[in-house]
C-alpha cells in the first residue's frame, strides 16, 4: 500500500477557494501560520488571508481575535502595495473582497494587537470585553497613560480564573475603582464648555486689571486647550484610517502625517481636526443624497 504524502503547510494554504467557499479550521490555521512565518509572501499570501478572513466571517461564531490576527497580517502584507491601487492589493481593496467594513477590521485588529502586546490569554481578553472592559478600547481612550495604569494589574488579569464569576466581577470592579479621576476622558463638548467659562472669567479679570488673576486663568486655558488637543490627536488617527484609502496614502504616509499633526500647537491641532471632521460630515451627506436618489 502506498503511503499518503501529506502536503506542506504552504501547499495546503495556496489551495484555490471559490469566493463563497468555506475553508476548514485546519486550512485557515495553516494560512495564518504561513503568513506569520513568512513562508510565502506577496499577492499569494494576501489572497490566502482574504480567503481565510472571508471564511472566518462566514462561520458566524466568536472568533474575533483570530479575525483580528488575519487583519493584522493582511495590513502588514498589503503595505508594499498601498501606493499602487491598480494592483488591487491595497488593504482597503483586500477588505472589500473579503466583505469586511474597515471599521470592523480595525477594531478587531487592535483587539488582537493589544492581547499580544500585554500577553493576555485570549479567553480572558474576550470575557473582560464581554463584561464591559475591552482593553483595546481603553488603550485608544487613554493613550500613553494606559500602559502605566494597566501594568500593575496584568499579573491578576493573566492569572484570572475565568470560570470563577465572582473573581471576574471583583477584578473588573477593582480596576474600575482604581482608575484615576483624571483618566476618565472628557468629551470635546465638555472641554468647550469649560473653556467658555474660563474665557469669560479671563475677560472679567482683564476688566478689573488683575494681572495675577489674568496669568492664572490664562495658564488654565492653555492646559485645557492642550487636553483638547490630545483628544484631537486620538480622533484624527481614526479619521486618517478612514480617509487614507481614498487618497492612496500608505501606512507610512499616515504615520508621517500623524507625527506632523502631533507636533503642531494645540490650537492648530483643534482647528485641523474640526476641518477634517467637517470634511467627513460632507462625505456622509453626499452619500446620503446618493442613497436617496438611488432609491427614488
Amino acid at each position: 500500500m502506498k503511503s499518503e504524502t501529506k502536503p506542506q503547510p504552504n501547499e495546503a494554504a495556496t489551495t484555490t477557494a471559490e469566493p463563497n467557499e468555506m475553508l476548514g479550521d485546519d486550512h485557515i490555521n495553516r494560512i495564518i501560520e504561513d503568513a506569520n512565518s513568512r513562508t510565502i509572501t506577496g499577492p499569494e499570501t494576501i489572497e490566502n488571508l482574504v480567503k481565510a478572513g472571508r471564511s472566518l466571517r462566514m462561520q458566524g461564531q466568536d472568533n474575533r481575535l483570530k479575525r483580528g490576527e488575519v487583519f493584522h497580517l493582511l495590513r502588514h502584507e498589503c503595505e508594499p502595495y498601498e501606493k499602487s491601487p491598480k494592483s488591487g492589493l491595497t488593504y482597503n481593496q483586500s477588505l472589500a473582497r473579503m466583505g469586511e467594513p474597515r471599521g470592523t477590521s480595525e477594531h478587531l485588529r487592535k483587539m488582537f494587537e493589544v492581547k499580544v502586546e500585554y500577553a493576555v490569554p485570549a479567553d480572558t481578553f474576550l470575557l473582560l470585553s464581554a463584561d464591559g472592559m475591552n482593553l483595546a478600547d481603553l488603550k485608544v481612550e487613554y493613550g500613553e497613560a494606559f500602559k502605566a495604569f494597566i501594568d500593575p494589574w496584568l499579573p491578576k488579569i493573566q492569572a484570572l480564573d475565568i470560570t470563577d464569576e465572582k473573581a471576574v466581577a471583583r477584578l473588573i470592579e477593582d480596576i474600575e475603582a482604581a482608575k484615576p479621576k483624571g483618566m476618565t476622558p472628557k468629551t470635546l463638548a465638555q472641554l468647550d464648555a469649560e473653556l467658555s467659562e474660563l474665557k469669560a472669567s479671563l475677560d472679567a479679570a482683564m476688566e478689573k486689571k488683575n494681572s495675577n488673576e489674568v496669568l492664572d486663568i490664562s495658564s488654565h486655558i492653555t492646559a485645557k486647550e492642550e487636553e483638547k488637543g490630545k483628544i484631537c490627536v486620538t480622533r484624527m488617527e481614526s479619521l486618517l484610517d478612514v480617509v487614507a484609502p481614498f487618497f492612496g496614502w500608505s501606512q507610512d504616509q499616515v504615520k508621517k502625517r500623524m507625527k506632523a499633526f502631533e507636533a503642531e500647537p494645540a490650537p492648530l491641532r483643534i482647528q485641523r481636526y474640526k476641518e477634517a471632521l467637517n470634511f467627513i460630515k460632507k462625505m456622509e451627506t453626499a452619500f446620503a443624497i446618493n442613497t436617496k436618489a438611488a432609491a427614488a
